[in-house]
């Protein structure tokens, strides 16, 4: 049995063809030129022929190209004709030894492991539904069973979306100095993934979250255990700006944009004054990361704004002027 494929040529006319307008395209051919002797496409135009025979299938091997074996008018087409004998395939083996060539397949949804398991007992009325914000709260530990805030989730509720449950995290973890967090909290607002020739002591903010809360996903709080705008690197970026004198710095920043980092910047900046500002809870922690996030601050005024590109260019007179003047052009 021989397997072999036809590709339309075109339509006869007498001794020459008429071209189809994808063999045209194929072979590059002339728009002046109507009709061509067929001869000159098989003879000449054959390897091209075989090689778009090839390129439809994913599953062959380009080494050896198929054979041309002649032509066949049927339709009022013409048909060049290739045998795919001696052209190789990629092909899976079965239990008896028989190879198949792109055999049928089936596909089997895999639920995806968050890291929690709702207990299978019997629950009570009290218990929340799963999958509601309540359920996520519980297991986050940010409410008890009767619906009171924790530590845990009063911290949360100074922050947006997943920002607190990573401060919090950190803060649980006592041998975490609140001096490296406030540094680190750069990552949180970072939007993306900075990638540094270095190990970064900063992932240890990623460590401690998922550490604390597994590598679990709640929609708009948590992604791969992580804050939805989390971002590696982002810290120390930001440290090599602020300290260019240091070796090193200038290969870190390498590649990376200045917008990226000055972006960066001005997020950490706008997080440690939302800690500044928040409102105080005794826990002894918390206090340390205010007090320290205020130090940090009193070093960046606006005599730091020229490492990132932050001044902008003073207003014109035009542009200082407040009233609204209207111009109306006669031709």
């Amino acid at each position: 049995m021989t397997y072999g494929v036809g590709i339309s040529l075109g339509t006869p006319e007498g001794d020459l063809i008429k071209p189809t307008k994808s063999i045209r395209r194929l072979l590059k051919l002339p728009r002046q030129a109507q009709t061509v002797p067929l001869e000159e496409i098989t003879i000449l135009h054959a390897g091209e022929l075989a090689k778009a025979v090839l390129a439809n299938v994913e599953e062959v091997i380009q080494d050896v190209a198929p054979e041309f074996i002649g032509t066949v008018e049927k339709e009022n087409l013409v048909f060049a004709c290739f045998d795919l004998a001696s052209v190789e395939v990629m092909a899976y083996e079965d239990s008896h030894g028989k190879l198949l060539f792109h055999p049928q397949e089936r596909s089997i949804v895999v639920k995806n492991e968050t890291g929690i398991h709702s207990p299978e007992a019997s629950t009570t009325d009290r218990e929340p539904r799963s999958g509601s914000p309540i359920h996520a709260w519980r297991t986050l530990g940010l409410i008890d069973a009767d619906g009171v805030p924790t530590r845990r989730g009063e911290i949360f509720s100074f922050f947006q979306h997943g920002e607190g449950l990573a401060v919090v995290s950190a803060l649980e973890d006592e041998s975490y100095p609140a001096d490296d967090l406030v540094h680190h909290l750069a990552n949180l607002r970072s939007g993306s993934k900075f990638d540094l020739p270095l190990d970064c002591g900063s992932e240890r903010l990623a460590a401690v979250c998922r550490g604390t809360y597994g590598f679990v996903n709640h929609h708009g709080y948590l992604e791969n255990g992580l804050p939805v705008d989390y971002g590696e690197g982002a810290a120390e970026l930001l440290d090599a700006m602020l300290h260019p004198e240091r070796s090193g710095a200038a290969e870190m920043k390498a590649g990376i944009a200045e917008g990226d980092i000055s972006r960066a910047y001005v997020e950490w900046l706008s997080l440690l004054r939302h800690v500044m500002h928040a409102p105080d809870h005794p826990w002894k922690r918390w206090m340390a990361l205010k007090e320290a996030a205020k130090a940090v601050l009193k070093h960046h005024t606006k005599t730091l704004r020229h490492f990132f590109h932050l001044d902008l260019p003073p207003l014109t007179n035009k542009q200082k002027h407040g009233k609204t003047r209207h111009y109306l052009m006669l031709r």
